[in-house]
């Protein structure tokens, strides 16, 4: 049998080559490339089908197990398993009754203690990770080709010749998209001659299939969030164009200045050594984003989602806030998930106490976020979801992913060094249950667009496969860190 990854490996080829015949115009290579897709999706069907029709069966003999703990008489009034040869939907459909169930037997088990309820709790959360790795499959239903977004040299070049002042005779030499991202495409633009003073710009267009999407986070409050840190003295890009009308390229962008330096990592990892110096100069620059006073920049605070933001007394009332952003996205994706419901009822319980004002949030300061040059931070880059909330969700996630290179009391230590806030266990730990929702659902969502054929991006493929199964998994593992030190700290 087809392993999970396979499956969506043959699923992304599909999508590559169906995207291959939307840009190519030979009608030969055409055919070809529709006949390599064909074959692809004739490999990963018969496999995955199968998996679905086995993950059903083991969720039916979870409720058994679970009603039999309740003392409950066994459910009879589910629809028949769904036969391998069915379509993904039906067998999506009673998963999601499935998982429903189990999550409200979960509820009404959470006092109960025992062997027998520890086992079946554990092999419900086997079976929902064992289920997420394999809901990257695609639907049935047919493919769109529409591809109305360009960044190709001559779009890039028709749109600054239109737009900037003197600048009829403009040519863009190179438009490169780069890589990661799954809510901005970051294309690289270069010019024969420089363009605003620069031979090279950055554009960072909105996409209508972003992975997370929240009101009023759009690339317009991205402009402002830009202006804000640049003028703030945090080495951001300074932002030159905001588009938000009609234009050449089919979608909303900014352009900015590209910033020197280079990556030293991914958001999970480390790639590269990193140097004392430039270990402590990374907890700075991430200490000086949390310290810029919002009330010295009004102007472009009230242009912008921060304004609603800045109405929370206490940064608890803002971890509060963006906890319930997150609720709300998982309600509208409505995918049931026993481990998300958790995590989410455990998050609620264990709102930390910060009556310190809140902070600025990059939201993702990590090393795949920032660029490095001569031992410093030369750039912070994709602020796309910048709120305001606690420092120790920050301080969670960098320590996360420099693990490999530097300890956690280390980064406590200089951040506190700094800013007088040594975090502790318990704001650290609640933080790192949260990380593993958010990341779990960005999973889900990537995964949910790729099946409903919203999205070609054969990123959303990857993001779902390596996010959803491992970050169900750390909820639950964050969850029991968590308890250890809550035991470990409460009065004897």
């Amino acid at each position: 049998m087809m392993t999970p990854d396979s499956a969506r490996l043959v699923t992304a080829l599909d999508r590559s080559l169906v995207e291959g015949v939307s840009f190519t115009q030979e009608p030969a290579e055409q055919v070809t490339l529709t006949q390599a897709g064909r074959i692809a999706r004739l490999l990963g069907h018969a496999s995955r089908r199968q998996a679905h029709h086995d993950r059903d069966m083991q969720g039916r003999a979870l409720l058994d197990r679970g009603a039999a703990l309740l003392a409950q008489p066994a459910a009879h009034d589910l629809p028949p398993a769904p036969r391998p040869e069915q379509r993904f939907e039906v067998a999506e459909a009673v998963r999601e009754r499935i998982a429903h169930r189990l999550d409200r037997m979960m509820q009404a088990l959470a006092e109960c203690e025992g062997q027998a309820v520890t086992e079946w709790r554990d092999a419900v959360f086997d079976w929902e990770c064992e289920t997420l790795d394999s809901l990257a499959a695609p639907v049935d239903s047919a493919l769109s080709h529409e591809k109305p977004i360009r960044f190709d040299c001559d779009t890039l070049q028709s749109y600054f010749r239109r737009t900037v002042a003197g600048g009829e005779n403009i040519v863009v030499t190179s438009a490169r998209r780069l890589s990661g991202g799954y809510g901005r495409a970051t294309v690289l633009i270069e010019f024969a001659e420089p363009v605003l003073g620069e031979c090279e710009l950055v554009m960072r267009a909105q996409l209508p299939d972003a992975v997370v999407v929240f009101d009023g986070i759009d690339i317009q409050a991205e402009y402002q969030v830009f202006s804000l840190a640049h003028a703030a003295g945090i080495p951001a890009p300074e932002p030159f164009i905001l588009e938000t009308g009609d234009n050449e390229t089919g979608t909303k962008f900014i352009v900015v200045r590209k910033m020197p330096g280079s990556n030293y990592g991914s958001v999970f990892e480390a790639t590269h050594d990193l140097s004392d110096q430039l270990i402590h100069n990374i907890v700075e620059t991430l200490a000086n984003i949390h310290r810029i006073s919002l009330s010295d920049h009004h102007g472009i605070v009230n242009a912008c989602h921060l304004a609603e933001w800045a109405r929370d007394r206490t940064a608890t009332d803002s971890i509060r806030r963006w906890l319930d952003m997150w609720q709300i996205f998982h309600d509208e994706l409505d995918y049931p998930s026993p481990l998300l419901a958790r995590g989410f009822r455990w998050l609620y319980d264990n709102i930390p106490q910060v009556d310190a004002p809140p902070s600025l949030m990059h939201s993702d300061y990590a090393l795949g976020n920032v660029l490095i040059e001569n031992d410093r931070i030369s750039g912070v880059l994709d602020w796309e979801q910048t709120h305001l909330g606690d420092p120790a969700e920050e301080v969670s996630w960098l320590a996360t992913n420099l693990r490999s290179k530097v300890t956690e009391e280390t980064l406590v230590r200089i951040y506190g060094d700094i800013t007088g806030d040594y975090v502790s266990q318990e704001r650290l730990r609640f933080f790192d249950v949260f990380t593993a929702v958010k990341i779990m659902l960005c999973g889900v969502s990537a995964a949910a667009k790729f099946q409903a054929k919203d999205t070609l991006d054969g990123l959303f493929c990857e993001l779902a496969s390596f996010t959803m199964a491992p970050y169900a998994r750390l909820i639950h593992e964050t969850i029991e860190r968590a308890e250890v030190v809550k035991k470990q700290r409460s009065p004897a």
